[in-house]
C-alpha cells in the first residue's frame, strides 16, 4: 500500500508506537522526508516518559485519609442476592411466554 498525503493519518498511531512492519516503515519514513511539515507534525507527539521522584516524602500520610462522615455504603452481598433473584424471575417470565407462545402455534397448525 501506497502511503500519500490522503491515507497517512492511517497509519500515524501505528508508526508512534512502533507497530509497523519493516516495508510499511520504510514507506512512512520515505513518506516523512519527502513532507517534512508533515514530520516536524509528528514529532511534537513524541511520547513523554514521567519517572517518579521517590525523594518526596509526605510526613503527614494519616491526613491524607477522608472520614467517611456516616456515609451508608450497600453491602456487595446484598446487591448480588437482589440481582440472582431478578435473574431468575426474568427465567421463568421468559419460559412461560416461550411455552405459552409453543402452544397457540400448535394449536393454529
Amino acid at each position: 500500500m501506497e502511503i500519500n498525503k490522503i491515507n497517512y493519518e492511517q497509519f500515524v498511531m501505528d508508526y508512534l508506537e512502533g507497530n509497523l512492519d519493516r516495508d510499511l516503515l520504510q514507506k512512512m519514513e520515505l513518506f516523512l522526508e519527502e513532507n517534512p511539515s508533515i514530520k516536524k507534525e509528528l514529532l511534537d507527539f513524541n511520547p513523554i516518559y514521567l519517572e517518579a521522584d521517590n525523594t518526596i516524602i509526605y510526613d503527614n500520610k494519616k491526613e491524607l485519609l477522608q472520614p467517611l462522615n456516616n456515609e451508608k455504603i450497600i453491602p456487595l452481598w446484598n446487591f448480588k442476592k437482589i440481582a440472582s433473584i431478578a435473574a431468575s424471575v426474568l427465567i421463568i417470565f421468559l419460559s412461560i411466554f416461550i411455552f405459552i407462545n409453543q402452544n397457540i402455534e400448535e394449536k393454529e397448525i
